[in-house]
């Protein structure tokens, strides 16, 4: 008897544990295989899209139209929904295709100049997605569970949601901004608005007038309010395809006399920057450039110099370092710095005749918004 109730029992467990999979996942999955995830599934992929150079090169307002686009898939299949899980769901899906487009270049970093597995590199680039897109799957289940079906008030509400989702992800364990939705709005009207509000408020308009739009579209095409919905439709379009002339406000004016930089780029390709054999004539290069310079101001790239200091050859740093004794000369260069036991850092050294009186001998900055993985 005491055996068949333990079996009971278990079998119980388990049709309780199945039932409950099935409440949590199964709704899920059906979504995906839906009209509607569909929608949000090829929303998120125009948006991703809409950041690919190639098509600011074939059109600049196209950039703004296709990830416009992209958002009016989500919020069509968003203001529709009820749960609250499945509007998260719908937001997460759409986000997490939008970065992975907006951010597969690390797959290249990781697989090409890496040498991790294509498979694990692409799982890679699909995790940190999916991750960061949890910030957005936040946005969709508030939004659907706050919604108030009042237009502006659910507009606002989207909009400031959106923003605190973009800055999330741009601050939250050093940031991680890439693919942003005010970056799609430079190359028309809408940057007027970034010196004022910056890439962020920018975003979040534009996240909040495409919300308006679509929750304001009557249920039939007749009446007084179709047109001035059509009207309104049309003004948010012609500011999505005029190309912006002279700013109205200049925000910066020349100050004293004109300073003079020389910008060094060694076109060094990046399967070929940490190869031993190659780096002594990459860096005997970089030097060469640095000291033949007359400017005020010489520029090199990240990590132009691609070793710590204690792996370069002998003498080699402090020449360096000491080579902008002159007042008036100062230099920029990219390079790694720090030791096993304080860390390592992705840095920029200040050269000059002031810098080289501190206790380092040069300026330090450290790069702060780190890629997760594939940072070279």
């Amino acid at each position: 008897v005491g055996q068949r109730r333990g079996s009971a029992l278990v079998q119980s467990d388990a049709h309780t544990c199945v039932r409950r999979f099935d409440r949590a996942v199964m709704p899920l999955l059906r979504f995906v295989s839906s009209r509607d995830g569909c929608w949000v599934l090829f929303g998120g992929l125009l948006h991703a899209l809409a950041l690919s150079p190639w098509v600011a090169q074939a059109w600049a307002p196209l950039t703004a139209l296709m990830q416009t686009a992209g958002l009016v898939c989500l919020l069509w299949v968003l203001s529709r929904q009820t749960e609250v899980k499945l509007g998260a769901f719908a937001a997460w899906l759409y986000g997490t295709a939008w970065l992975i487009g907006g951010t597969g270049w690390t797959y290249v970093s990781l697989h090409r100049f890496g040498g991790l597995p294509a498979w694990l590199a692409g799982f890679s680039v699909l995790a940190l997605s999916a991750f960061l897109s949890i910030y957005l799957a936040m946005v969709g289940g508030f939004w659907v569970k706050w919604r108030r079906n009042r237009v502006g008030v659910d507009a606002c509400a989207w909009a400031g949601l959106w923003l605190l989702a973009e800055l999330a992800r741009a601050w939250i364990f050093t940031g991680f901004p890439w693919a942003a939705s005010g970056y799609g709005l430079v190359d028309v009207s809408w940057r007027w608005l970034a010196p004022w509000l910056g890439v962020y408020g920018l975003g979040a308009c534009w996240a909040g007038c495409v919300a308006a739009a679509v929750l304001a579209m009557p249920s039939k095409p007749v009446g007084r309010g179709f047109a001035v919905w059509i009207a309104s439709v049309v003004v948010l379009l012609a500011s999505l395809v005029v190309q912006p002339g002279a700013a109205a406000v200049q925000f910066t004016k020349p100050v004293g006399q004109a300073l003079s930089v020389t910008l060094l780029q060694g076109n060094v390709p990046q399967d070929e920057k940490f190869v031993p054999e190659l780096q002594v004539p990459m860096l005997m290069w970089h030097t060469q450039q640095l000291m033949l310079a007359k400017t005020d101001l010489v520029v090199a790239p990240e990590t132009a110099i691609p070793l710590l200091p204690s792996q370069l050859p002998e003498g080699y740093w402090d020449a360096l370092v000491s080579g902008f004794p002159p007042p008036g000369r100062h230099a920029l260069v990219g390079v790694p710095l720090g030791s096993f036991e304080d860390g390592y850092t992705n840095s920029i050294a200040g050269l000059s005749a002031a810098a080289s009186k501190t206790s380092f001998g040069f300026y330090r900055y450290d790069k702060h918004h780190l890629v997760p993985f594939g940072e070279f």
